[in-house]
Parts: structure tokens; C-alpha cells; sequence
């Protein structure tokens, strides 16, 4: 499968976007790009392109799958329902149209039962059975060649099965092993075809096939990070392998590691999946046989990176809003005499001004400081601020902290800048004040530039990257990828592009030791 660089597509989507109107050569061009757009799950982007080309071809059902694609994975279910619902009745049944529509569908609905909090409420149970109806409607229509749908059906019988309302005219073990028999069959198998077979496998608790099925999958040629984001959402959402034993647990590591390489590829966890990998410290005889020696190497290194997501923590208010993100530092790397852990964030997350505004961060003693992967979970207070720098300088608060911090080492931070303007960075924080997640494929150092503080005499060094952050990740870690050191701290992100900026933790250590409080 050819890859481009994520900034080439996004600026092909733009100039795609802007010459439609120039007639149907262009149009050709735009229409082409949508299936990359979802391999490189550019979701927006794909509905950007989607929805003008479908504005002049209505009647495409191909352009209108695309563009319900896109809907359901930027969470517009009922929109994207409307959509396929359209190209359903459109289409003759069993097509190939009728049946990418009808499974998507399937796919909105078992996306209501994830998203339900109780899944024994009647509505989260209506969502399971609907989605239960519309793949076993598409697969019955023809098996053969609607092996996808039958492997959903397989996960969500098994979850009915769990809840005591599976049918009781098939079972998911039954089903799977039609799967395998359809599959084992075939001579020419797709990306797709060896996730189901992988997928029926676990169905069948066989792990003895479930594992080289799941690494021949994780190294298919068109192996894309929607392939995989898609696979890992079944294995965690509906298996819940995540909460099994480590040697299916190892599965779903397999796929994490595989998914950060590719184009694309970006990973949330949950912090109790950080507990359970921090516990984990024998995964990598397994992970052997799923993952290539480079892979493996990752793995060691994935690892280095949960330790260091403890000392990042969401700031929030006393009600449990998220304003931004912070990250434990040393005291004495600031130039303190004293063993302590500090907490430093974005001045225009957090700081001392009395003069509020609704802009403003709201008052320190009514903010808390929530550390969702530390062991215990502890939530802080603030003690007060040591040092802090308007958004004009470093953007900076340097915060003191009551509360337990024991067993959350602090972040270690780099001594020098970056040599390189083409390295890659890594981010760990809270965008939009949810789970934590990690900012890990296609961030790019673009630039570092220097200026000269007027008033202090003090450089700033500002670093320039390309990153998919969003709001409240301000006050995020930036990492160099080889030793998880801190280089910055993250700042803020232009609308509508890819480009971000953050403080050079060197020019905050400086800055700090110059202007500390003595305690």
C-alpha cells in the first residue's frame, strides 16, 4: 500500500476542495483521495472532500458510504445513518453498495451499545439486538462474500451471550467456525479477510491459531492504521481482552505497538489498561510472536513510555472539568535545594492573577490536580505558585502541590535542544479534558526559533510541530522518542492546521532558576 505523508494529503484535500468547480477531471482527483483519507483515518478531512462531491453526484453511493465512514468515526451517528439509510434503499439487495451500507449501519448501532454506561438498560440491550438483526440480514444475504459483517455478528452474539439475551438459533462459537470454514477456503485472502480470521479464532478461544493468524494480519503489505485502529476498537470494546489474561492481553499490546508505526496510527488508553501494562513486565516472550525484532524493541520502549505518563496529570475544577494538562518535574532541576515535585503547566492554563476573567483561569483554590494513571489515582490541591510567565514570554506557571505524590517519578528533561529540525516528538495529555492519550505517529519538529526577552535579557527558544492535539492539551509534555526525555512544553496549535507550538523546557529551567521564590 502507498503511503503519503499526512501533510501531503491534508494539502491535497485543500487544493482538491478549491478546484471542484473546475469540472469533472478535478472531480476524478478529489473523488480518489478519499479511500487514503480513511486508511490515514483523516476523518475530517474525508468529510471535508466527501460532502461537496457528494453535493454534485448524489446518486454516488460509493462517495455516500465514504462520506457515512467518516460521519461514524467522527461520532455523527444519526447523520451517518441518514446516509446509509438513503443508499440502502437505493441499491438492489445483496450489491455490493446495499451490503457496505447495510454493515455500516450495523456498525452505528453497535457503536450505541458501546457508548451505553449500563449495558443492561433497555436501550443499550435495543442497540445490541438492532445491530445483531442488520449483520445477521447482511451476511445471511450472502456469506461468502460478507465474511465482515458475520465476524461482527460472531463479537456481538458473544456479547449478547454474556448478557443472557444472545437467540438461541446460533451461537457466536457456531458461527465463527462457518467463518473460518468460508475463509480456510478461499485462495486469495485481503487485509480484512485475516483480521476475521483472527477475530474467529479468539471467538473459538483457539490461541494456538488465534496468534499467527493475528501476526500474519499485523504484517499484510496493505496493512493500514484504520485497519488496525478498527481490529484493536472489536478486541477492547466487544471481546474486552484488555481486562483478560496477559496472554490475550498480549494481543491487544501486539496491535498497539503495530498501530503507533503506521501513518497515521495514535493511541488512547484508558488508565486502567495502564495499570494492567505496568504490571505486566513478562509480555515480551509473548509479543515474539506476533511482532518483528524492531517491534519488539518498541515494546521496551512503549513501556518506558507508561512509566512516564504517571507524572502527567488533567487539571481540573472542583466539578470535574478538564482545563488543561500538567507533568511532575524536580525541584532541584529548577534550581530548588530540596527534594520535591513540582507541577508545571501554561500560564493560560493556571495562574496567581486576581484579576479574573471568564477567560481566565478560575481561582487556585478551586482547582485540583488529578494524576488518572499514578498508582492510587491521587488528586492534589495547590499549595502556591513559585514561579510564573505571561503568555507574552513563556507562558509558564511552576506550581507547588498538597497531596501524596509517592511512587510517580518525575519527568526527566533534556539538557539541550533538539539537533535536528526533522526529529519526531512525542505528546502524553488530556485533550478536552478527557483520557489520557498518547500523541505518538506523524508529530514532526518543523522549527526552532530563538528571540531575546527586551525586558529580562533572557532567550526563549519556541518549538514548532506538527501534531493532532486538541483543546486541554496545553501544558502537555513534549518527549524526544529515543529516551522519553522532556524537551517542551506544549502551548497551543493553529485552527485548522496541523501545526503547534511549545516553550523549550530549557528556557523555562533558566527562566525559573533566574526568578525563583526562596523558600
Amino acid at each position: 500500500m502507498t503511503t503519503l505523508p499526512l501533510e501531503t494529503l491534508q494539502r491535497q484535500v485543500v487544493e482538491a476542495t478549491d478546484t471542484l468547480h473546475l469540472g469533472p477531471s478535478q472531480q476524478q482527483q478529489a473523488r480518489a483521495l478519499l479511500p487514503k483519507l480513511r486508511e490515514h483515518r483523516l476523518f475530517t478531512e474525508l468529510i471535508t472532500l466527501a460532502e461537496p462531491l457528494l453535493a454534485l453526484y448524489p446518486e454516488d453511493s460509493e462517495i455516500a458510504i465514504w462520506y457515512g465512514q467518516g460521519l461514524i468515526e467522527l461520532g455523527h451517528l444519526m447523520a451517518a445513518l441518514a446516509v446509509l439509510r438513503d443508499v440502502e434503499q437505493k441499491s438492489n439487495a445483496g450489491s455490493y453498495y446495499w451490503s457496505e451500507a447495510v454493515g455500516l449501519q450495523g456498525r452505528i448501532h453497535k457503536q450505541l451499545f458501546v457508548l451505553s454506561p449500563d449495558k443492561c438498560t433497555d436501550s443499550a440491550r435495543r442497540a445490541l439486538s438492532m445491530a445483531i438483526d442488520i449483520y445477521r440480514m447482511a451476511y445471511t444475504k450472502a456469506p461468502k462474500q460478507s465474511v465482515w459483517h458475520g465476524v461482527n455478528l460472531v463479537a456481538l452474539l458473544y456479547r449478547a451471550e454474556k448478557l443472557g439475551q444472545a437467540p438461541r438459533d446460533q451461537t457466536s462459537k457456531q458461527l465463527a467456525a462457518d467463518i473460518l470454514a468460508i475463509l480456510d477456503q478461499q485462495s486469495v485472502w485481503n487485509t480484512w479477510d485475516y483480521a476475521s480470521a483472527a477475530e474467529a479464532a479468539v471467538a473459538l478461544e483457539d490461541w494456538n491459531s488465534a496468534r499467527p493468524r493475528l501476526h500474519r494480519y499485523l504484517h499484510h503489505p496493505d496493512l493500514s492504521a484504520f485497519h488496525v485502529a478498527s481490529t484493536l476498537r472489536q478486541f477492547t470494546e466487544i471481546w474486552g481482552l484488555d481486562d483478560d489474561t496477559p496472554k490475550k492481553q498480549a494481543l491487544i499490546n501486539a496491535m498497539r505497538i503495530r498501530l503507533v508505526g503506521l501513518p497515521g496510527g495514535q493511541v488512547e488508553i484508558p488508565f486502567q489498561v495502564l495499570r494492567t501494562q505496568l504490571n505486566q513486565m513478562s509480555q515480551k516472550i509473548e509479543l515474539e510472536e506476533f511482532l518483528d525484532e524492531e517491534n519488539i524493541k518498541t515494546y521496551g520502549w512503549w513501556k518506558m513510555g507508561i512509566v512516564r505518563a504517571q507524572a502527567v496529570a488533567l487539571l481540573r475544577n472542583k466539578g470535574g472539568q478538564g482545563i488543561g494538562t500538567g507533568f511532575l518535574v524536580q525541584a532541584h532541576d529548577f534550581g530548588y535545594n530540596f527534594h520535591e515535585s513540582l507541577l508545571l503547566t501554561n500560564f493560560h492554563v493556571i495562574h496567581e492573577s486576581e484579576n479574573y476573567t471568564p477567560e481566565s483561569p478560575a481561582p487556585l483554590e478551586n482547582l485540583e490536580v488529578f494524576f488518572e494513571a499514578a498508582p492510587g489515582r491521587p488528586v492534589c490541591t495547590i499549595h502556591d505558585v513559585l514561579f510564573e510567565s505571561p503568555m507574552s514570554e513563556l507562558d509558564t506557571c511552576l506550581l507547588r502541590l498538597n497531596g501524596d505524590l509517592t511512587g510517580i517519578e518525575p519527568l526527566r528533561l533534556s539538557e539541550t535542544l533538539p539537533d535536528s529540525t526533522s526529529d519526531q516528538i512525542l505528546l502524553i495529555g488530556y485533550p478536552g479534558g478527557g483520557n489520557l492519550k498518547f500523541f505518538f505517529q506523524n508529530n514532526k519538529l518543523c522549527d526552532i526559533k530563538k528571540r531575546v526577552d527586551p525586558n529580562s535579557n533572557l532567550e526563549i527558544s519556541t518549538l514548532y510541530y506538527k501534531a493532532k492535539t486538541k483543546g486541554g492539551s496545553s501544558g502537555s509534555p513534549v518527549f524526544e522518542p529515543i529516551t522519553w526525555r522532556a524537551i517542551g512544553m506544549h502551548q497551543a496549535g493553529a485552527q485548522n492546521s496541523l501545526m503547534r507550538k511549545g516553550i523549550s523546557i530549557l528556557s523555562i529551567k533558566i527562566w525559573a532558576t533566574k526568578n525563583k521564590k526562596y523558600l
